[in-house]
């Protein structure tokens, strides 16, 4: 062995919310270091998701987004920014 411990080498690949989870996982500074996101069309900034979603949006983005953290930005734009990789 080259003398690195294993978890110097993590990848964390995810699709949708797996790669939203990835990418929080990964962009803490307490966690494990994490050389690698793939990040397969997760979410990365949910307040532009709410406020820009796709369009046709045949999700309901905003719906999804307001049964996933319990309410709107307006009323919970914190919790929306911690649950943004992005930030």
């Amino acid at each position: 062995m080259s003398g690195k411990l294993i978890y110097d080498r993590i990848a964390l690949m995810g699709r949708s919310a797996g790669a939203h989870l990835a990418s929080l996982y990964a962009y803490r500074p307490t966690t494990v270091p994490v050389r690698t996101v793939v990040n397969y069309y997760g979410q990365n900034n949910l307040l532009g998701g709410y406020y820009d979603p796709p369009f046709p949006d045949p999700l309901n983005v905003r719906a999804i987004l307001r049964d996933f953290l319990g309410g709107t930005p307006s009323k919970l734009g914190e919790l929306y920014r911690q649950a943004s990789p992005i930030n």
